[in-house]
Formats: structure tokens, C-alpha cells, sequence
């Protein structure tokens, strides 16, 4: 999809990605979020002066942490921060990645996250699996989870990524599924026992975990790992 203020054709957006970290379960309004985007685009001449259409009044560039193909990528903001700026000295295709800082607003119903992204082919956004209880994407279709516990929504061609949390996500409770294997030994006059045990939680991390044994069993030491 070619930019509307890309008006010579010079470049293309493909895809972009947008990827939230760890603990977006929950969002308290003023404080800020890192999204990780990736944009796949084509240049077509040399020297192309890519112009990504975000809004500085919306993010924040983290400094130093700006890719293009894999090298330190230097960026600027258009005069009126109506842009992110970038020249691209060979045509072909190419890999740009940013770190942007976005701050959570509020609304009536609830915590908002909603800043401006340039128009892509295809556009997607992932999220850790335990978010999925508690985080909506607005204009969007919800996804599998992938084998790297990541959930992808699907955004419909929006120019704007619009996170949502409930209004209770401030205090969301934490909840979690288990999956427990045992290893019974039993040999005359003693019985051990063996377990593995792994959990997950959905609406935050979870700090401790509390696991019921039969009290005549006793914990050996020394053997607890985790």
C-alpha cells in the first residue's frame, strides 16, 4: 500500500507488525507502553525518502533502538511531527524496526491506548497468550495462539491501532491453569513421588503459587528446581 504523502511512488509498505511486551494485561491511564513495530517495505529508486505517518503528539522514538535490515537506522520527525522520517539509500526491499513509546488514555469505558499508524497491506498485532482475558484490538480479528504462547489479531486495514483494556483492568484478577505429571515410585516400605508442574496465568503475572500435598508425604531436599 503506497503512502498518500508518498506522491512520487518512490516506496511501499507491505506489512507491519505491531508487538506489545509482557505485562500489557493490565494499563493504568498516563503511563506508557513500548510497541515494537516492524514494517516491510520496498524502495524503488535510490536515496527514497520514506515518511511513516505517525504522530509525535501520540509516540515517543526510543532512542537507539531503530533498525533497518538489522543496523542502527537514523530517523527524525517531520517539522510539524506529523511523520517519522527516513532515508533509504539503495532500492529494494527492506526491514525497518522501531521502538515506540505510546502513553494510555482513558475514556468512559475504560483505559485506551490509540495512536496513528501508516495504511499496510497487512497488518497484525501480537500480544503475550495471557492477555487475551483482558485486552481488546479494536477494528480487529482475533487469532491463534502461536507456539511462542503469542496471540495475533489481525487488523482490518485501520490506520489507527486502538487498544482497549476494561475498566476494572486496573485491579483485573489474576487467574491460571495447571498441568501437573507425577512419577510414583513405590518400592517396600517407602513411596516417593515425583512432579512436575506448569502453570499459567492469565490477567498478570503470577508471584507465588500455592500447591496442595497430602501431608503425609513429606518434600525432600535438595530437589526442588524451577
Amino acid at each position: 500500500v503506497q503512502d498518500a504523502g508518498n506522491k512520487r511512488g518512490s516506496w511501499l509498505l507491505a506489512s507491519a507488525r505491531y508487538e506489545l511486551p509482557t505485562g500489557v494485561e493490565s494499563a493504568v491511564p498516563g503511563k506508557g507502553i513500548e510497541v515494537r513495530a516492524t514494517f516491510d517495505l520496498e524502495t524503488r529508486q535510490p536515496d527514497a525518502a520514506v515518511a511513516l505517518p505517525l504522530l509525535h503528539t501520540e509516540v515517543l522514538l526510543v532512542e537507539g533502538q531503530s533498525r533497518l535490515d538489522g543496523e542502527p537506522a537514523r530517523l527524525a520527525w517531520r517539522g510539524d511531527g506529523n511523520a517519522l522520517e527516513l532515508a533509504i539509500a539503495t532500492p529494494g526491499r527492506h526491514r525497518l524496526e522501531l521502538a515506540l513509546a505510546a502513553a494510555v488514555t482513558s475514556d468512559a469505558r475504560g483505559p485506551l491506548l490509540s495512536i496513528q499508524i501508516p495504511p499496510a497491506a497487512a497488518s497484525s498485532v501480537l500480544m503475550p497468550a495471557s492477555a487475551a482475558a483482558t485486552v481488546t484490538v479494536e477494528d480487529a480479528t482475533k487469532g491463534k495462539v502461536t507456539a511462542a504462547e503469542r496471540l495475533a489479531w489481525q487488523l482490518d486495514r485501520t490506520e489507527k491501532l486502538r487498544l482497549r483494556w476494561p475498566a476494572h483492568a486496573e485491579t483485573a484478577p489474576i487467574t491460571s491453569e495447571a498441568e501437573q505429571l507425577l512419577w510414583w515410585k513405590i518400592r517396600p516400605g517407602s513411596v516417593t513421588v515425583e512432579g512436575r508442574f506448569r502453570v499459567r496465568s492469565f490477567g498478570g503475572p503470577a508471584r507465588q503459587i500455592v500447591i496442595d500435598v497430602d501431608p503425609r508425604l513429606h518434600l525432600l531436599p535438595g530437589l526442588t528446581v524451577g
